[in-house]
């Protein structure tokens, strides 16, 4: 028993430690993308903001396909294989570096052979074929990236994942803004090819300083009896992400063909507020999945516990983010983005109601990783494509970027209903205070837009904070002793006193 409890608290102190760095790094990254993204907004306008976007979506959606959800497969193998052999650590990763590579060399020929095609498919002018073969190059460069940010997070490292991934974008955003003032469009994507360049540089130094946890590269073998093993987490992986990825890219195309550049432009404020109200649970999820891979074998009771904790803290913090977004929606678009876009904060209010069942999902989504059950992330995907597909077909046409808006937050909940019937039913998981929480939030996001068009005023930023402040307290007053919040509240401290002090004693050494 002692020895249980003793395995268990140090797995929360690994989790709660690499969910600081986590936080630490995605707060910075998160702020910088905010930065270039509302710089890139006001040089831009709509119009060109709302090509960009686009394109970035091809990008993303070509990289799924390139990469064959190899990286997210490798990253629970290296957590299972770092502490068994350093041999077949290194034959982990170069398996999986090779098999990748195949359908990302194909993707990338095909994609710049194409490119002509493409810019008249999507922009209407054969001249942007140059930025769709600028971003093969990108999305070559940002896979081998992802790549080594995945060996670090499989062996622990998340202190130096997050440090490159602060170093990358200290270096790359100011870049992608410089050159967009600069060449406009084809600057943005040229900024966003040195960005990805820096990044492949820092990463490459920092797994160089691990070579000691390595074995010599002239050691490492391609295992074909890994092979099989790979390709069959890798696989669901895969298609997990291909349902979502491309949804992204074909709702996004329908509001573009339908509305306009200039709606899409409005639309990508939203995705960006989006994407920063989930900088909680992507940073709790980066050590999670290691974790959960390697305790899931023979401790089902503190992997049951590990998970209910990180959906309440999740839960709690992505809640209390998601109501003051959707509070502060006009002001936020406007102090950021500047009156041109003004007209998005219904959508920012809308999407960032969406973060939250988005969060749960995503806590769900590393738990089914780490324990190897990807076939199941595959079927929440399925959910989720099927209802943002149907709801944009309906919504997009008759109400532009706030239908498509709408479209997401309603894919987020149905997607979320079946997650959290099989974490609950399937998991034997405690669900009912994030079940509480989920209520919270459908009730802040579809309350919040109603006072902006029924009162002006003072009374209208009254009756917002006065929202804000009952959901947050309803959610502080519900939460149960199980749900062991305050315990890790208190390890997460306890853990930023001993950072603290470690850095204060590495300052005063000689």
């Amino acid at each position: 028993m002692a020895t249980e409890n003793s395995n268990s608290g140090s797995q929360r102190r690994a989790m709660v430690t690499g969910a600081f760095y986590s936080f630490v790094a995605l707060v910075a990254v998160k702020m910088l993308t905010v930065v270039r993204a509302v710089a890139i907004a006001r040089i831009l306008g709509r119009s060109q903001l709302g090509f960009l976007t686009l394109l970035n979506q091809v990008v993303d959606t070509v990289s799924v396909l390139a990469g064959f959800g190899i990286t997210m497969a490798m990253t629970k193998f290296i957590a299972e294989h770092a502490s068994q052999s350093r041999d077949r650590l290194g034959n982990t990763i170069k398996t999986s570096l090779m098999t990748m590579s195949i359908p990302l060399v194909v993707a990338c020929v095909l994609l710049f052979v194409f490119a002509p095609l493409l810019a008249q498919g999507f922009y209407h002018d054969r001249q942007y074929a140059i930025l769709f073969r600028l971003a093969a190059v990108i999305f070559a460069v940002q896979s081998l990236y992802a790549f080594g940010l995945g060996i670090l997070q499989g062996m622990k490292a998340i202190r130096e994942r997050s440090l490159a991934d602060i170093l990358t974008f200290a270096i790359g955003v100011p870049a992608v803004i410089l050159l967009t003032v600069v060449a406009r469009i084809a600057g943005a994507v040229i900024g966003q090819l040195i960005l990805v360049v820096a990044g492949l540089a820092v990463v490459s130094f920092v797994l160089f300083r691990f070579s000691r946890a390595l074995p010599p590269i002239s050691a490492w073998r391609f295992d074909r009896t890994f092979l099989p093993e790979l390709v069959s987490l890798a696989l669901p992986s895969f298609l997990s992400l291909l349902a979502m990825t491309p949804a992204v890219l074909i709702t996004t195309n329908l509001l573009f063909q339908t509305e306009g550049s200039a709606k899409t432009g409005l639309f990508s404020v939203a995705l960006t507020m989006f994407s920063f109200v989930l900088f909680v649970p992507v940073a709790v999820g980066m050590p999670l999945v290691p974790i959960i891979a390697e305790i899931h074998a023979g401790a089902k009771e503190r992997l049951q516990r590990l998970t209910s904790v990180a959906l309440d803290v999740v839960g709690f913090l992505v809640l209390v983010t998601t109501c003051l977004v959707t509070a502060l929606a006009p002001l936020i678009v406007q102090v950021l983005y500047g009156l041109q876009f003004a007209s998005s904060w219904h959508a920012v209010a809308i999407m960032s109601g969406a973060a939250f069942p988005c969060s749960l999902g995503l806590i769900a989504g590393n738990y089914v990783l780490g324990t190897g059950r990807a076939w199941v992330g595959l079927l929440f995907n399925a959910v989720w494509f099927v209802a943002i597909v149907g709801s944009s077909l309906l919504l997009v046409r008759s109400h532009g970027e706030l239908g498509l808006a709408y479209s997401w937050w309603t894919a987020y909940l149905v997607e979320t209903a079946v997650v959290m019937f099989y974490l609950r039913f399937k998991a034997r998981l405690p669900l009912g205070y994030a079940l509480c929480l989920c209520g919270i939030s459908i009730a802040v996001t579809v309350l919040s837009p109603l006072t902006y068009l029924r009162t002006h005023g003072v009374l209208m930023v009254g009756l917002e904070f006065g929202l804000l402040s009952a959901s947050g307290l309803a959610g502080y007053l519900l939460l149960p002793a199980k749900t062991e919040l305050h315990s890790v509240i208190r390890t997460a401290l306890q853990s930023l006193a001993r950072i603290s002090a470690r850095v204060r004693r590495d300052s005063v050494a000689p």
